[in-house]
């Protein structure tokens, strides 16, 4: 049996150190905030406790560990929070490492709390957020979204990186505050294992605790319908690239804050309503981020679109499919979708086997954008031999019925407020989707 050890958490001025034990070595994870850590507000020392529940999922690559310990006490809710967490977020990670995909790590405290008293939740009048920002789509939609709602937000980023400072830039709000993650040592550099982790369950507790030492009450994400839908099932077990931004993670954590921290936070998505393909196409209304944005998650750090992986070949077919001009001027003349590699990734966003590892839509919402470009550019960006391997993927496909079904906004579960979402449907670029 593997255990983890969460030795302490040292919070001094703007920095957070976590020490972690396996096997007699001693791990850090240090995060650094803009804002200094408080030490004297109970929201924030509840909050440090989840992240370093958190802050160890790069330690699972030295070992699958079946129990992780914490030196604090958790209620049973919490407890099954984060087992929840662990098991539904490293599904994939178990999958590609060949560890048994039923096997759960268990979180140890050292004592059951008890729980809360339960408390009637209802959506804070006045909502002071903090929006998460990738550096892509998405979060410019959702930044667009709350300054036509007129809402007073703050941009949250992880990381820093070029990419989502010209987010920030191209909005026209530089109200922002960020967190630095580093490692020490790296456990990449003597791995067992290697693959993905749910960085999207880390984020949701570091933005969170960002805002409360910001002063501000809820944190958005911009995550969307499209992330609900798992890529496989193995062996009775649902695995979700994107588990940490479904509706169901989206769920989970926004209890967890309100019952555990404080009923008056509030964590939800703006982007939820819609499928990607949706999101792009109103992406697509903003000129001032096109040249700013970028959607690769594997070349991110590089500060450049790989184009060669699913994410790439998504977010540039669904461009190319709503604003054919637009995806000239970010990608030039010449389409990527018909280099060799691309297309390539192009093909396993359409065909049978599962859904790509990677935040794209749905093998529905490809198969309609390149219906959508059957009815005007295809035959500008691919070959005559790339179009007959498209051309069984498109036979007997109702781009009615398909266009339909994405197209709208009806029967799709939120937790946006009643208010706020009767008038951010009413948006023309909102309803311009919604036809």
């Amino acid at each position: 049996m593997n255990h983890l050890e969460l030795v302490e958490i040292l919070p001094t001025g703007q920095k957070v150190l976590f020490r972690y034990r396996f096997k007699d070595e001693i791990f850090i994870a240090a995060l650094t905030f803009s804002s200094a850590v408080s030490q004297t507000d109970p929201r924030v020392a509840k909050l440090l406790q989840y992240a370093g529940l958190v802050s160890c999922y790069h330690l699972f690559d030295l070992a699958y560990f079946d129990e992780i310990r914490v030196p604090f006490s958790l209620t049973e809710a919490e407890v099954h929070f984060f087992e929840k967490l662990y098991f539904n977020g490293l599904a994939e990670f178990r999958l590609r490492n060949k560890v048994d995909i039923v096997r759960a790590t268990h979180v140890v405290p050292s004592a059951i709390a008890p729980a809360p008293i339960a408390t009637p939740l209802v959506p804070p009048q006045n909502i002071r957020p903090l929006l998460l920002n990738g550096g892509g789509k998405d979060g410019a939609v959702g930044a667009e979204m709350l300054t036509s709602l007129g809402i007073d937000f703050e941009w949250f980023t992880y990381q820093p990186l070029p990419a989502r400072q010209r987010i920030i830039q191209a909005s026209g709000n530089s109200a922002a505050t960020w967190v630095k993650k580093t490692n020490n040592p790296e456990a990449k550099s003597f791995h067992t294992y290697h693959g993905h982790k749910p960085l999207s369950g880390q984020l949701a507790i570091y933005a969170m605790l960002a805002a409360v030492l910001e002063g501000r009450n809820s944190v958005i994400a911009a995550n969307e319908f499209s992330a609900n839908f798992d890529n496989l099932i193995h062996d009775g077990v649902v695995v979700n690239h994107q588990y940490t931004k479904s509706f169901a993670f989206e769920q989970d954590v926004h209890a967890l804050f309100r019952q555990h921290v404080d009923p008056e936070l509030y964590y939800f998505s703006i982007g939820r309503p819609f499928y990607d393909l949706q999101i792009i196409d109103m992406f697509t209304e903003f000129p001032k981020y096109h040249a700013a944005f970028l959607s690769c998650n594997r070349s991110i750090r590089d500060d450049a679109w790989c184009l060669d992986c699913p994410k790439c070949a998504f977010v540039i077919l669904g461009v190319s499919a709503t604003a054919p001009e637009v995806a000239k001027t970010i990608w030039g003349t010449q389409n990527p979708l018909s280099s060799p590699k691309l297309f390539t990734q192009l093909l396993d966003l359409i065909n049978e086997t599962p859904k790509p590892f990677d935040c794209v839509g749905t093998k529905d919402e490809a198969k309609l954008a390149l219906l959508q470009l059957s009815r005007g550019v295809l035959n500008d960006i691919f070959s005559t031999a790339q179009k007959t391997a498209l051309a069984p993927y498109l036979t007997d496909l109702d781009y009615t019925a398909l266009r339909n079904e994405i197209y709208t906004l009806e029967g799709r579960a939120h937790l946006i407020s009643p208010e706020l979402w009767e008038t951010l449907s009413a948006l023309p670029w909102v309803q311009k989707v919604a036809r």
